[in-house]
Order: C-alpha cells, then structure tokens, then sequence
C-alpha cells in the first residue's frame, strides 16, 4: 500500500501534540490542512486513527499501534538523510578504480598521494589491467586508460597532459645491430609491442611522415606495458612512453632515437 510521507508525517506531529493546532503551528500549516491530510490517512487505512473532542485529541488502539512503527522509521529516514548530506560535504566509502598499466605510474606519484590527503576517509581498490570490459558493469567506480581507446558515450576528464611516445633501445642491442636511421628500417629489427589482453589485436607502431600513417605489428608483444621496470632487454628495442623512459634513463639502460613529434594520447 503506498503511503504519502509527507501525510505519515503530519500525523505523528499530531500524535505527539495532541493537538491539531499546536502540530500546524510547528510545521507551517493551517488547522484545516492538518485535519485533511489526517483524515486521508485514515481513509486510506478504513480506520480512525485519533479521537477528536472540541478539547482533545487522543490516539485510537489503531493509531497507537501504527505510531510505534512509523515514528521510529521516520527518525531512521531523517538521520540517514543528514548522513547523505555530510558524504556530499566529506566524501566517504568505497572507490573501485580500473587503471591500466600505462596509466599506473601516473597514479602511483604525487596525484594519488594528493587525493589521499584530501580525501582521507575515502577508501581505494586499485585494479591495475589492460583488458578492455564494462567497468560499469563489472562494479567499478572511474576507469583510467589512454584517451584513444575510450568509448565515445563515457564521461572522460584528463589527468595528465599529452603523452609523447619515441623509439628506444638497449645501447647493448644497438651496438650489435646498429642504429635504424629512419621508421622504415624498424620492421627488420627485434621490436617489442603492446598486446592489451588476451584474444585482442597487439597495438601497432604508427608513424607518419608527410603523409597517412605507417604502421607495422613488431615481432615481440607483450602485456605489461607500462608495468615493466627492468627495461628493454639486451638484444631489443622497443618503443616506451616517455614517462617509463625517464625511470631506465636515469639507470643509463637506454638510447632513444626518431625523436619527432610524434602520436601522442593523454590518460583519461
């Protein structure tokens, strides 16, 4: 049976005034409007649910009953009402995130820490993965991935700037098989590619040059992208987004090279 809250609500301020004036005096309405809307309530049960004297006003066995039940639910409702609002002014709970491995690093510096300190009782499950499913309908709350390879109808915001991408190499592979002058020299080379996940296309190198796009699938693919910490093995060479190239940099592990503007592609 479904009830008008606000109704339920003007009798149990009737109930606890005893009173149909002292009740719309309290909440800002008439004498007359607190007796209508009493009585809907009542016809709506087939039952009264007050005594009425030109005196006083008094609870029926009815009235009694129904006033033990709904009282103590309208309380529960305005405190889980207060609690709605205080989340909105400090943000609370359960955040569940699907990042990919490129977009790992990003999370894992000074951004994460931030949003930590701002929002300390908020609490992190961190999926870190590249395959490409429903985050929606798998439970997740915000995705992380490389602005091309989200869908047109999700809401995406940037949370880094453009993301340069170049050719680098073990100094050790390119003192044995010398240095590709030029993108189309890189098919005859020992390549290392990104494959998202299993069953799905590995992602092509693409260069262009006064011209459309010129693309190759390198001989070696791998899953971990950007997860990767112990650099381009000895004898490959494989193409890194810069920010990983400034962690095997700083280690002296590689060269790069066909440092042009190059395709770039922002995590969202």
């Amino acid at each position: 049976m479904p009830l008008d809250l606000n109704t339920v609500s003007i009798f149990v301020e009737v109930a606890r005034a005893r009173s149909f004036r002292a009740a719309g005096d309290r909440l800002g309405l008439t004498r007359s409007a607190i007796s209508q809307a009493v009585r809907r309530l009542e016809d709506t049960f087939g039952t009264a649910l007050l005594h009425r004297t030109t005196r006083s006003v008094s609870l029926t066995e009815a009235g009694e009953a129904f006033l033990s039940r709904v009282a103590p639910a309208l309380a529960e409702m305005s405190v889980a009402a207060e609690e709605a609002v205080d989340r909105r002014d400090r943000p609370s709970g359960l955040l569940r995130l699907a990042v990919s491995s490129i977009a790992e690093s990003i999370l894992a510096g000074d951004m994460l820490t931030a949003f930590s300190r701002l929002v300390p009782d908020v609490r992190l499950d961190i999926l870190v993965t590249d395959a490409e499913f429903d985050i929606v309908a798998h439970g997740f709350d915000a995705g992380v991935r490389l602005g091309e390879v989200i869908e047109q109808d999700m809401i995406a915001v940037p949370v880094s700037g453009p993301q340069r991408q170049m050719v680098v190499a073990a100094a050790s592979y390119l003192d044995c098989h010398g240095t590709p002058a030029h993108p189309r020299e890189l098919p005859a080379h020992r390549c290392i590619g990104w494959r998202p996940a299993p069953g799905l296309s590995p992602y092509r190198w693409e260069f262009a040059e006064d011209g459309p796009w010129q693309g190759f699938g390198p001989r070696v693919h791998t899953g971990a992208a950007g997860k990767d910490r112990h650099g381009p093995p000895p004898c490959h060479g494989p193409s890194w987004p810069e920010w990983n190239l400034r962690y095997f940099r700083s280690r002296n592990s590689t060269t790069s090279w066909l440092r042009g503007p190059g395709h770039s592609s922002g995590s969202q």
